[in-house]
């Protein structure tokens, strides 16, 4: 028998390097229950050559200490026992909303995934969850000792809508659908999705109501510019082409190193022979409620927009946002 998994464990393998390997052509829940443990022992076995439950979580990429969560197709087939959380696939969604990750392990599409987790997550972690699906990077390690790769997308906005076709009703859709209005695609980090959603985002929500950036676009440049960077584009984590403005964000590892400092201020100068302004954002200024205002400020003054006098004056859910972690 096969394993189905989705909520935070799907999200979970997403956000790790198995997403590389899966194989994003659908295959169908199958009538299985969920497995018992030696089931799961003999499925771990196969996968992975491991002969425990914490062997397999860690093949995975799982905390040991969370819960496995496994989608059945029906009441009859739903059991639990200490270490698996069983979830009932509503009946409206395909069955083949699945990805194979190996003989025996199936984990929900990134459609899926995002629909089960925005039944749990509140709008803002949603739309960062979205903007994750919809990335360019994956995360290994744990919170303290995290590392970011390059990947492609696993999800596009308008294929994660249309998942949502014919499913009014179902939990988290409403949640989902409206996260989906404020995710863009391309983000190349969590701190790069942090530092746009309060600039963009509208003020009920928190942000500024600003313009939506392109996120991690391609600036052609001219012959002076590229003289001066050494290349014949660029690409910035956030840019407001109309604006010529781009944000950057720059880790605190990222400004120790040298070379990328160096190629960072080539690139910069290169930008603003242009007319573009460019702004590099740390991690303290996405914390700061009036850094942020700050750069707000100008983003609105290049895009020529005219915010009305409240709008930079801090509220509890702009505070909130900006306190937020992905």
């Amino acid at each position: 028998m096969a394993i189905f998994l989705g909520h935070t464990t799907a999200k979970r393998i997403f956000e790790s390097r198995l997403a590389l390997d899966v194989d994003l052509e659908r295959v169908p829940l199958a009538s299985s229950h969920v497995p018992q443990k030696s089931e799961l022992l003999r499925i771990a076995r196969d996968a992975f050559g491991v002969e425990t439950l914490d062997g397999f979580m860690t093949a995975l990429q799982l905390d040991p200490h969370e819960a496995l969560d496994v989608i059945v197709p029906s009441q009859e087939h739903r059991r639990c026992w200490s270490g698996i959380k069983a979830h009932v696939l509503p009946s409206r969604v395909s069955r083949a909303s699945f990805c194979q990750l190996s003989e025996d392990i199936m984990v929900a599409c990134p459609a899926l995934c995002l629909l089960q987790c925005a039944n749990e997550l509140d709008l803002i972690g949603t739309i960062k969850l979205a903007m994750s699906l919809c990335g360019i990077y994956r995360l290994t390690g744990d919170n303290q000792n995290r590392s970011i790769f390059s990947r492609k997308p696993l999800l596009a906005p308008d294929e994660a809508e249309s998942f949502l076709v014919g499913l009014d009703g179902v939990h988290g859709v409403k949640t989902m659908r409206q996260a989906l209005r404020y995710t863009l695609p391309n983000s190349g980090s969590p701190k790069e999705t942090e530092m746009v959603l309060p600039l963009y985002l509208p003020r009920r929500l928190g942000g500024f109501g600003l313009p939506k950036p392109e996120m991690n676009a391609v600036i052609p440049l001219d012959d002076h510019a590229a003289a001066i960077c050494g290349s014949r584009s660029v690409v910035c984590d956030a840019l407001w082409r109309n604006a010529y403005t781009a944000f950057e964000y720059q880790s605190r590892e990222h400004h120790d190193n040298q070379r990328a400092y160096g190629h960072d201020y080539a690139r910069q100068l290169a930008l603003e022979s242009m007319g573009y302004v460019v702004k590099f954002v740390t991690n303290d200024q996405l914390r700061s409620i009036e850094q942020m205002t700050e750069l707000a400020r100008i983003l609105a003054a290049r895009a020529g927009i005219r915010m009305p006098k409240d709008a930079f004056a801090p509220s509890e859910k702009r505070i909130k946002l900006l306190g937020c972690t992905f």
